[in-house]
């Protein structure tokens, strides 16, 4: 087998390893300088034809995007609504995409790129995915967004009510803090609006600021 091409291939050094099948894998060579192992099967039936960076140009086509931040943005928002081994596909599966953004091409025609800094936001957490409803956002836009979206019956956001106590949580840097228990929505809220302004200072606008 050493010397075999199959596509961007070469067999370049027979190796000790085996697949699941028990299949012998070869060292191959493939003409991006990659080396990656492949059975004697798939290099007989030419079903690997590079180590991958063949898909991954399929994949980005003539922009030759793949791997930019708005490439990332746009698959990351495809997987986690639609590949059920994504880890968030629980919370988005029934997210709709406009069908135009089921294509790369289409979603960075209307999306352009990404800015540094941002990453794809939905304004209104109850529509999908479309031109419309989506913006690149920077963290703290994006918070006080999810401040709205948190808004529950206790008029406030980020204030739930559990065993007639209001507790206050506040979402930073990917995570929800916790702020306290408290008697009323008010004291919870005004705990609430404290350490939003100290983690994003003049940055930071409360529920009533925005209404």
């Amino acid at each position: 087998m050493i010397g075999h091409i199959s596509g961007s291939l070469t067999v370049v050094a027979e190796t000790d390893k085996r697949n699941l099948n028990r299949e012998k894998l070869w060292d191959c060579l493939c003409e991006c300088g990659t080396h990656v192992l492949v059975s004697t099967g798939m290099l007989r039936k030419f079903d690997k034809k590079s180590c991958g960076c063949k898909s991954k140009a399929e994949v980005s086509g003539a922009h030759g995007m793949y791997g930019t931040p708005v490439h990332t943005s746009w698959r990351t928002m495809i997987e986690r609504c639609t590949k059920p081994y994504h880890k968030s596909y629980e919370h988005y599966k029934e997210i709709p995409i406009d069908p135009k953004w089921m294509t790369f091409v289409g979603f960075y025609e209307d999306m352009g790129d990404r800015p540094e800094g941002t990453t794809l936001d939905r304004k209104d957490g109850t529509r999908g995915y479309c031109k419309s409803n989506c913006r690149w956002a920077d963290a703290s836009t994006q918070q006080q967004n999810k401040c709205v979206k948190d808004r529950n019956s206790c008029g406030y956001p980020g204030i739930s009510l559990t065993k007639g106590r209001y507790i206050a949580k506040i979402r930073y840097e990917g995570k929800r803090l916790y702020l306290g228990c408290f008697e009323t929505a008010e004291e919870a809220h005004a705990v609430y609006d404290a350490k939003g302004r100290e983690l994003f200072k003049e940055e930071w606008k409360s529920y009533w600021d925005n209404h």
